[in-house]
């Protein structure tokens, strides 16, 4: 056994004392019977770190996903900014696509998807939290007048540096990104 699989296991353990050997919490042998989360759920519960060594569960990720610098083997990549939206069974797709906008859910299966928001404020809200926006970022953006084009100006960001400071209310900078292009465009 190499150090780094010895380490690893030590590591495991210590962290998921009540594991089996790929490292998920063990269900119990009446887990049929007992309604103990079955292999989706269990692979719902490991963090970011654990799911990227794990073979049993798979990360749900978008592309240019990059597995953080904190967990061992992370840091390098070719790309970055993509989202980790989750640890989920291998029978989950392992890539997923959402607008910044989504709310970020798990579907029937305990798959994580994307809900694209149906309402205008539901959506600005998501993005802002997605982006970690401040308050006054997007400020002088209202949910008036053509609401239906504002909601799919919403819904096309994908990544927050598509969204400049032109209806920031009080930034001194007024540089339009695709997002307030595409908002400025709605009649």
């Amino acid at each position: 056994m190499s150090l780094r699989t010895r380490w690893l296991a030590l590591l495991l353990s210590t962290l998921l004392p009540a594991c089996n050997r790929d490292g998920l919490p063990a269900a119990p042998a009446d887990a049929a019977q007992s309604g103990a989360p079955d292999l989706l759920d269990r692979c719902a519960a490991i963090s970011e770190c654990e799911c990227s060594i794990l073979d049993s569960c798979v990360a749900v990720i978008e592309a240019c996903y990059c597995v953080p610098d904190t967990c061992m083997g992370g840091g390098q990549c070719f790309c970055s900014g993509g989202r980790y939206f989750g640890c989920a069974s291998p029978d989950c797709p392992s890539s997923i696509t959402c607008s910044r906008a989504a709310a970020i859910g798990r579907d029937s299966k305990g798959c994580p998807n994307c809900t694209e928001p149906t309402d205008c404020a539901t959506g600005l809200a998501a993005l802002t939290q997605s982006c970690m926006f401040g308050a006054d970022r997007l400020s002088d953006f209202h949910c008036t007048g053509n609401v239906a084009c504002k909601l799919a100006c919403l819904v096309a960001v994908s990544r927050c540096d598509e969204v400049g400071c032109g209806l920031c209310g009080t930034c001194d900078c007024g540089a339009d990104g695709p997002f307030e292009k595409c908002v400025r465009a709605c009649p």
